[in-house]
């Protein structure tokens, strides 16, 4: 299940990194995906979605660094910056045991 989902997200991962403006979204929706995958389980992944994500955020997404430097108080890139950090705390979290599924 976490394999799914992961591989879900790497695929939107790599579809919002090539959407100018409504990429950012669909990189979140990715990130999303990924914790969920990380909850699960699934390790590797969450990080290539995450390394996918961040090099999409730096280096391909003018749109967050404009609406950043703009006049607006958009919160693009808090927002990002905490969904980047989700997949990698669930995968911190499941490792000290605390999102461990109840049977």
């Amino acid at each position: 299940m976490g394999i799914t989902f992961g591989l879900v997200a790497f695929i939107l991962s790599l579809i919002g990194a090539v959407l100018p403006y409504y990429g950012i979204m669909i990189g979140w929706a990715a990130l999303a995906l990924a914790t969920v995958s990380a909850l699960y389980g699934a390790r590797v992944l969450p990080v290539v979605v995450v390394i996918v994500s961040i090099i999409n955020y730096l280096f391909l997404s003018p749109s967050l660094w404009l609406s950043a430097l703009g006049p607006n108080d958009s919160n693009w890139i808090e927002i990002s910056i905490l969904m980047t950090a989700a997949p990698i705390m669930a995968m911190v979290g499941r490792k000290f045991f605390l999102f461990v599924r109840q049977k």
